[in-house]
């Protein structure tokens, strides 16, 4: 398994990240491969798949066991509101584009993040198809992983006039 070069402050949330990014992608790619997951739609008009709901509970699972004391907000499960008053809380979205799983693009992502009061330190992206992760820690910088390989992200110096970039969705 690919080996990060950071032994900062924030080392173990960031293994914790990363083993619930790789686990929950792991689920993810079951259902995706089988194109077994079932679509529901939530009340706010946007699917849902089984997918997303096992992706999200094993985040929970994950991160719960690591830290029980820290307070978790995800988009198809844990949301209680008291999280606000810890100053330890874990964001993460089990899958980030779900019309694009549902649609099979490829092209969806897993997003999990700690937050220390109100400040991400940690936060790990994981590409499920495209076998890629990239992840972040506060004083450590930011990384690439894909498949065994680990590259630091390289910050390009700043342009004049700067550049915009955005996504597509």
């Amino acid at each position: 398994m690919a080996e990060l070069n950071y032994r900062g402050e924030y080392r173990l949330e960031l293994d914790v990240a990363l083993d619930a990014g790789r686990r929950a992608t792991a689920v993810i790619l079951e259902f995706y491969n089988d194109k077994s997951a079932a679509t529901y739609i939530k009340g706010d008009g946007s699917p849902v798949t089984d997918a997303d709901l096992a992706s999200d509970k094993v985040i929970r699972e994950t991160i719960s066991a690591a830290f029980p004391a820290d307070a978790l907000l995800t988009e198809e499960g844990a949301s209680g509101l008291e999280r606000l008053g810890n100053r330890r809380c874990w964001i993460a979205d089990p899958i980030d584009g779900t019309a694009q799983y549902v649609a099979r693009t490829g092209l969806f992502d897993v997003m999990i993040a700690l937050c220390v009061e109100g400040r991400p330190v940690v936060a790990v992206a994981t590409q499920p198809v495209a076998n890629r992760i990239q992840a972040a820690a506060v004083g450590g910088g930011a990384w690439e992983i894909v498949g065994d390989a680990v590259s630091r992200f390289v910050i390009a110096p700043l342009l004049d006039p700067p550049r915009l970039v955005t996504s597509k969705w």
